[in-house]
């Protein structure tokens, strides 16, 4: 399994080494309300890479999420990905039907990827272990919503590998920060 993220704030773990299971994560079977977009391939015909978002909660961050979508689906060029977007407002991404595969993420789900205490940002590795469920061999990037695609998509996805991780920015160096 090979795991990029796409990130300004989100360390993700080693590629490859489970990353839902290593932060002990509450296994949750899939929604029974599911938005069955596709890409325009046939579903018989998947694509190895996949470009995952998770916008929940927040009008905010579905919007960004919707805007980012479209970042990678406007340079995308010759690139064969899927766009996967996790969300409980399904209705925000009208705009990307027959573009995307959406699953609508309940709020009994959201609370279970986000315990033991509720933190949010707990969700983002559970999207990302329940995709690479779904696709063991495929590359996956994940992208916060926030991110936007300026150039070839394609050229992150060709950074992703088995050994390697890919990070939108490195921030500062954790070991050398002040941080408590």
């Amino acid at each position: 399994r090979c795991l990029g993220v796409m990130a300004s704030s989100y360390v993700a773990g080693q590629p490859g080494a489970g990353i839902g299971d290593a932060l002990d994560l509450p296994s949750t079977a899939p929604s029974t309300r599911r938005a069955r977009w596709y890409t325009s391939a046939s579903p018989a015909a998947p694509m190895p890479d996949r470009l995952l978002y998770l916008a929940h909660t927040s009008p905010a961050v579905r919007e960004q999420a919707l805007y980012s979508a479209l970042s990678a689906l406007a340079h995308r060029g010759d690139a064969r990905f899927t766009i996967h977007v996790y969300t409980d407002a399904p209705e925000a991404f009208a705009r990307l039907e027959g573009r995307v595969e959406l699953r609508v993420v309940t709020g009994a789900e959201l609370a279970d990827w986000t315990l033991p205490a509720g933190y949010h940002h707990r969700a983002k590795p559970a999207a990302i272990r329940d995709l690479a469920r779904r696709y063991p061999s495929d590359r996956l990037l994940f992208a916060d919503a926030d991110s936007a695609f300026t150039g070839s998509a394609a050229a992150v996805f060709e950074r992703v590998g088995p050994r390697s991780a890919v990070m939108h920015e490195r921030e500062y160096e954790v070991a050398a920060s002040d941080l408590e």
